[in-house]
């Protein structure tokens, strides 16, 4: 599939189904009290809206590329708890939907705006386009392969071209986001470690608690780095692709170029990607 018709005959849907994905959550976040929620073990909380809204999203995706498989944090991966297995099987694999109907379930179940549905097509096992929308504000992110990336304010009706080649901050001046979760169910005290060694160093540190607007934040030029360990794919397959596209250098932490199946993600632009890795 060539990039004209990823942008002339797929993104537009995509970018819709993720809109009315995030409509949908928006009518499930004002009845919050009355959502069934469980936990997945090692993976946090999981509600009626996550489930629901997956199930929405897949359909509509199965309309628009009927051939190609569907990766959801709510249904396929539950079956490959090996994310190098899982690559390998993805390398296979011609096309692939990877999604995430909620990333940040925790604040949406707390009632606070920062989460996002996200959506990634693969082309054997990379990313090709991805989409991350957050319902609370209107602002949609997207990029396809060597197509560029963009943020849309549906609200002002603007569109801005995310791109910018290098940050020459210095490490003192700089804002940076990571996350971590005990919930993963394993202790790391080198993580925590790391943190420390990031904050004495940079002017602020934030955690948010949704990897995909983290991610697409830095490529906006808000944030100037991020870095997770024990993502899933779904967590990082559309926002890695849209920070690749915004000229953002995204790596695990021993430098290996981005997939989303990898085990840590690291996102900055050059030169202080080289700063901040060093310390982590």
């Amino acid at each position: 599939m060539k990039t004209q018709t990823l942008k002339k005959d797929v993104l537009p849907v995509v970018k819709e189904v993720a809109t009315l994905a995030g409509e949908k959550l928006l009518r499930y976040s004002k009845k919050i009290h009355k959502l069934e929620v469980t936990s997945k073990d090692a993976e946090g909380m999981v509600s009626e809206a996550d489930i629901k809204t997956e199930k929405f999203i897949e359909k509509k995706l199965k309309k628009l590329l009927p051939k190609a498989s569907f990766l959801g944090e709510e249904s396929a991966f539950l079956n490959i708890k090996d994310k190098s297995k899982a690559y390998r099987e993805f390398q296979k694999i011609e096309w692939s939907w990877i999604v995430d109907p909620l990333d940040g379930t925790h604040n949406f179940l707390s009632g606070l705006d920062y989460y996002g549905v996200c959506i990634a097509l693969t082309h054997f096992g990379r990313p090709v386009l991805g989409v991350v929308y957050r319902p609370g504000t209107g602002e949609l992110y997207y990029a396809i392969k060597n197509g560029g990336a963009f943020k849309e304010d549906l609200q002002k009706n603007k569109r801005t071209k995310l791109s910018k080649e290098s940050n020459t901050k210095k490490l003192k001046d700089s804002m940076v986001v990571t996350g971590f979760s005990l919930e993963k169910g394993i202790e790391n005290p080198g993580e925590f470690k790391a943190l420390q060694r990031v904050m004495r160093e940079v002017r602020g540190l934030r955690r948010f608690g949704s990897a995909a607007l983290d991610m697409c934040l830095v490529s906006e030029g808000i944030f100037d780095c991020y870095w997770e360990k024990g993502l899933s794919p779904w967590d990082v397959a559309a926002s890695g692709i849209i920070c690749e596209e915004a000229k953002v250098h995204v790596t695990d932490y021993t430098g290996e170029v981005f997939h989303p199946f990898q085990n840590s993600v690291f996102c900055a632009r050059k030169p202080l990607y080289k700063k901040i890795i060093n310390l982590i």
